[in-house]
């Protein structure tokens, strides 16, 4: 036996599967240990016969001489039957694995093996094994001994073979540390699957691989959509269970030979190993969508459906490192997020263009507030009864040097996902109450006119609203009464803490409450009524689709509710006398859109305003 610590040990690996000796074989040779390889049963015997190893690495499945028969044979030669054999098997069936321990197997790896767990598992072995020799050696030591000295001497050394055995238990306590050590800074300690730096180090060797090699591989990036919510809305216990069910799944549909792994709390990486083709990859996502991810969860009596995004790349790119791997699958990912009706989004190229582009806007807009490139139009709401005037929605418009004025469906979202739809938020109320004061000022006898404006739930969320909505009302001398916020469904009834006693808070100060584009969102219609709301305004969807020769349902049915809840009623995008006039008849008194007027400039407004003056007196 090899003193490990002094010497290359010998290894004989024995598997009828070529490609696992040369991988074993190489990763085996390259730390340090000398290896020797047998295609099958029959060789590794005649091998033996020669050259006695340290430790046999032995596959159970071969044809003509089984690894079960090979293990007898070494075990019944007593030149060889204390060589430690570790079996190496994809089977799991726990006969198999009793049948090889009473052979005199010392263990098993299970296939796919990870190299990591090969090499404490041979270190271990061979530890063992170099102290069970000694320790026979110093035994049959004591034999001698015991046969030539007095009582005291044997008595000596019986401490002295008990102080052995307790620092043999030792060493095999601090072995199984060790193990339990290298297991866990490889693995996730909640699902069990590889950790981040395990897959990067088989990522890293892929790589380096393909580009010697006409070899080709996939990454798919994973993430779990609102996940936050999950966690939030039902705890974190059951965030954790939702998270090993999903690893489960996940396991079940990459099979053995890819590896799945997790990054961080709710991403997750798959390793797809030797493709031939792109398809491969999106197919594997479409069947991981369509068989595994979409059916729903049960958690304590919970039916959670999750949506997973998938970022797909591979390395028909000519990736050279995991990072530029990682940010194209990233990019693929969040494209996924967007648009994805699949569920997954390959990269292409132009991905990365539009991410430094909506990067330059986002660099853009942080300037366009510093630079007051932002400008509010007006667009007039009109009281369908009489053709009167009733007041305006404001809204809000990037004047950018280059781009010309851009529309907010560009800039919001982007807004949004920065955080600077504070800043921006803020700045149009400001703007939109001291033009509602000019012009309280300028028709003094308007006592009527109401400014719509726009907030978001972050803006209706954040700690000092309603200090700050206060201090501007305040600083512009309004009352409040002439001022309207326009909340979104989703706004009203997703992630607002506290929100009754805000908008409590925003009646007192004698602001107005309006839900913009209701129809569209996800509000509950029973529980309305618990909302200090004033207005519905109905959705531009809904009207483009009036019918002059139907009823319109819909439509009539958000009328009729506001009016059971003695809310006022605004049609948004009116464009045709036919829809004005439908609108009409139904019961819609008030209603904006290019029919009336286009957002206006403030001094277009004001002249509508002065227009209108005598009629609204």
């Amino acid at each position: 036996m090899v003193n490990i610590a002094n010497q290359k040990a010998r290894i004989l690996i024995v598997d009828d599967n070529r490609d696992n000796l040369r991988v074993l074989s190489d990763f085996l040779d390259e730390v340090g240990f000398e290896v020797w390889v047998a295609p099958s049963g029959k060789i590794a015997i005649e091998r033996i016969q020669y050259a006695v190893p340290d430790l046999v690495l032995l596959d159970v499945m071969m044809p003509e001489m089984d690894g079960f028969e090979v293990c007898s044979i070494l075990k019944n030669n007593p030149l060889t039957q204390k060589i430690p054999i570790i079996f190496m098997t994809a089977l799991s069936d726990t006969n198999d694995k009793i049948k090889g321990f009473e052979l005199g197997a010392v263990d098993y790896i299970t296939k796919p093996f990870q190299q990591e767990e090969v090499l404490v598992r041979i270190r271990l072995h061979l530890k063992l094994h170099f102290l069970q020799v000694t320790l026979a050696e110093k035994n049959e030591l004591l034999e001698q001994l015991i046969q030539n000295l007095e009582q005291k001497v044997i008595q000596g050394n019986t401490k002295l073979e008990q102080a052995t055995v307790e620092l043999h238990e030792t060493q095999a306590k601090l072995l199984q540390r060790e193990v339990k050590l290298q297991y866990n800074s490889f693995h996730d300690p909640l699902t069990g699957l590889p950790n981040k730096a395990r897959f990067l180090t088989q990522l890293n060797q892929t790589i380096e691989f393909s580009l010697n090699h006409n070899y080709h591989y996939g990454l798919l990036l994973l993430d779990i959509d609102r996940f936050k919510l999950i966690n939030d809305s039902l705890g974190y216990s059951k965030g954790d269970t939702l998270l090993q069910e999903i690893a489960i799944r996940l396991q079940n549909s990459v099979g053995i030979n890819n590896l799945v792994a997790r990054l961080s709390s709710d991403e997750f990486v798959i390793l797809l190993e030797g493709i031939e083709h792109p398809s491969e990859a999106t197919e594997l996502a479409e069947r991981m969508q369509e068989e595994y991810l979409q059916y729903p969860y049960e958690l304590d009596g919970y039916q959670i459906f999750v949506k997973v995004s998938i970022g797909i790349t591979y390395s028909f790119f000519g990736y050279h490192n995991s990072t530029d791997l990682f940010r194209d699958a990233n990019i693929a990912m969040q494209k996924a997020k967007d648009f994805g009706k699949k569920g997954y989004a390959v990269f292409e190229p132009q991905m990365q263009v539009d991410v430094l582009q909506r990067l330059n806007w986002e660099n853009d807009l942080r300037q366009a507030i510093k630079k007051q490139e932002l400008c509010l139009l007006y667009q007039p709401i009109i009281n369908l009864v009489n053709n009167s005037l009733k007041g305006f929605e404001a809204l809000v418009r990037w004047n950018h040097p280059s781009r010309g004025q851009v529309s907010p469906v560009k800039f919001i979202p982007i807004a949004e996902e920065t955080g600077l739809i504070h800043d921006i938020g803020w700045w149009v109320l400001e703007a939109a109450c001291q033009q509602l004061s000019l012009w309280e000022k300028q028709f003094p006898k308007l006592k009527s006119l109401v400014l719509n404006v726009n907030l978001s739930t972050p803006q209706l969320t954040a700690v000092d609203f309603i200090q700050q909505l206060k201090i501007i009302l305040d600083r512009n001398n309004l009352s409040g009464e002439n001022l309207k916020l326009e909340i979104t469904e989703t706004c009203l009834l997703e992630g607002v803490e506290h929100r009754d006693k805000i908008f409590n808070q925003i009646k007192d100060l004698g602001v107005k409450l309006c839900i913009d584009d209701f129809g569209t969102g996800y509000s509950s219609l029973s529980r309305l009524h618990e909302f200090p709301i004033d207005t519905l305004k109905i959705d531009r969807s809904f009207v483009q689709r009036i019918d002059p020769s139907s009823e319109n349902i819909t439509i009539a049915a958000i009328i009729t509710l506001a009016k059971s809840l003695n809310m006022d009623i605004v049609a948004e995008g009116i464009e045709t006398p036919l829809q004005r006039d439908k609108l009409k008849e139904m019961g819609c008194e008030l209603g904006q859109g290019f029919l009336f007027a286009r957002p206006l400039e403030y001094q277009a407004a004001t002249k509508i305003i002065e227009d209108f003056h005598g009629q609204s007196e």
